[in-house]
């Protein structure tokens, strides 16, 4: 496979709430957005990955494939520390259609919620 363009790897900007940069969920959204859209790239570039042929790109994939996952997870294990940033890391798992419907339903909480921005 060619390398993928340079955009794909540009950091996401996430607007942050006045004081939400400290809270270490932005950064994890961040380094899983870069891995998403990398996997996308990826997968729109080869349709689905497993039409690859050569050895070399299928290696290419599952480390893609891994590294998405491997961010997915480190973003869902680490904790918000702000209701904006718990907030912001909901809506990102619901963009990208990972969300369940736990999840949704967690969203309405917060979004309702009296805790401190």
């Amino acid at each position: 496979l060619a390398l993928l363009p340079a955009s794909a790897l540009l950091p996401s900007s996430w607007a942050h709430a006045s004081g939400a940069e400290a809270d270490p969920v932005y950064a994890a959204m961040t380094a899983h957005r870069q891995a998403y859209d990398v996997f996308c790239e990826l997968w729109d570039l080869t349709h689905g990955g497993m039409q690859t042929e050569d050895e070399a790109s299928k290696r290419r994939w599952y480390e893609v494939n891994n590294a998405e996952e491997t961010t997915f997870n480190a973003l869902l294990a680490t904790k918000p520390t702000t209701k904006a940033g718990a907030i912001a890391c909901v809506e990102h798992v619901i963009d990208i259609g990972r969300a369940t419907d736990e999840m949704r339903n967690w969203l309405a909480m917060l979004l309702e919620s009296p805790l401190a921005e």
